[in-house]
């Protein structure tokens, strides 16, 4: 007699063999879209119109990726890739390379946790960088400012100092003619000077250049253009100085009626 097998035990076993899970491996598909000339935003619209509406899963289920595939030139049609994969074989990220046309393109989907953990990572950084911005500009605005205010001082400052010499100027005149008054009270007065100057018009030749007229106690003199003696009458002893003062100008000496030779000859300094 033949003791029948335990087929429970069997049936167990084969069963747990059988719901062995097993792991399919991610299917990226991948299509050509056609898209008519236009500006490029035109064409990307129209090629992301186009790859949801032939997409071989519900949208439900899908996520798609649009790609150019070449570069835009004007008045052409343009070519783009559309990229699609099952939502649920993502996982955090998935990368594949997918031949399309003769051509590997290498495309990445990222999980909607990793979409919003990057946009976050780019909205900090985006913040960051506005509030680096905003403190250039503020630090920018305070260094005018301040430029501006130092600029303002100085101004007023140079304003201030420009009043003072004038004012300085003022004075040192006064004080010259209050000099020169007590100069005049103290000294032979005006009319040695004056009739110095009234001989040297009277008797100046008409050919003669006389450039400048000195007067000062006890010297009277004049530049002439040339080495002859500017005057025509000679009542008053006249002489030349020993070396021209400029190029081509002699200085003349004129000394008192009746003096053998000129009180001085050179301009004193």
């Amino acid at each position: 007699m033949i003791t029948p097998a335990n087929l429970q035990l069997i049936e167990a076993q084969t069963s747990d063999a059988a719901v062995e899970p097993q792991v399919q491996p991610a299917r990226v598909f991948a299509r050509s879209i056609m898209t008519p000339a236009g500006w490029p935003w035109e064409q990307v619209r129209a090629a992301e119109i186009e790859a949801r509406h032939a997409t071989p899963l519900p949208l439900g289920d899908v996520v798609s990726q649009v790609r150019r595939l070449e570069a835009w030139r004007p008045s052409r049609p343009s070519r783009f890739a559309a990229f699609y994969v099952r939502r649920g074989q993502i996982g955090e990220r998935l990368e594949s390379d997918v031949l399309l046309s003769g051509e590997r393109h290498r495309v990445v989907f990222v999980s909607p946790v990793q979409r919003r953990r990057r946009f976050q990572l780019l909205a900090g950084a985006g913040v960051a960088a506005a509030l680096l911005v905003f403190g250039a500009v503020l630090a920018a605005v305070s260094a005018k400012q301040t430029g501006d205010a130092a600029e303002q001082r100085l101004a007023v400052l140079e304003a201030k100092a420009a009043a003072d010499l004038r004012r300085a100027q003022i004075v040192r005149r006064q004080r010259k003619l209050s000099e020169a008054i007590e100069d005049r009270d103290r000294g032979p007065g005006f009319e040695a000077p004056l009739s110095d100057l009234a001989w040297c018009a009277r008797n100046k030749r008409p050919e003669a250049r006389v450039l400048a007229w000195h007067w000062e106690p006890g010297l009277t003199a004049v530049e002439s253009r040339g080495q002859d003696t500017p005057f025509v009458v000679s009542d008053r002893p006249v002489q030349r100085s020993s070396a021209a003062v400029r190029r081509g100008v002699w200085l003349w000496g004129l000394g008192a009626a009746g003096q053998a030779t000129p009180t001085a000859a050179e301009i004193r300094q």
